[in-house]
């Protein structure tokens, strides 16, 4: 038992940093060298965050669906950083054939 209550006071601490510094990251990256890329990075973290939240919701209540949903989210911010990262190597090299 208090194992379990540690764990999930573990994913509530992770969860609360993680929603602390997205509202940075945001604020930051309107300075980032390709903007028009750096939406697809913001929207993996928040896959990320939605991640640490349905592992919270997981300790409560729909654990399957919670432990899925979990999952789906992090397959999402997978995706969603390969994109921006494929963009961003793009515009790059977009860049320089201009320069």
């Amino acid at each position: 038992m208090a194992e379990a209550l540690a764990l999930e006071a573990f994913r509530i601490a992770r969860l609360l940093v993680a929603l602390t510094v997205l509202p940075f990251v945001v604020y930051i990256s309107r300075d980032v060298r390709v903007p028009k890329v750096i939406m697809w990075y913001i929207l993996s973290l928040i896959a990320v965050c939605a991640s640490y939240f349905f592992s919270v919701i997981e300790g409560f209540a729909a654990a399957e669906l919670m432990d899925l949903m979990q999952h789906v989210s992090l397959a999402s911010a997978g995706v969603l950083a390969f994109v921006g990262a494929f963009l961003t190597k793009r515009q790059v090299r977009e860049e320089g054939e201009v320069s």
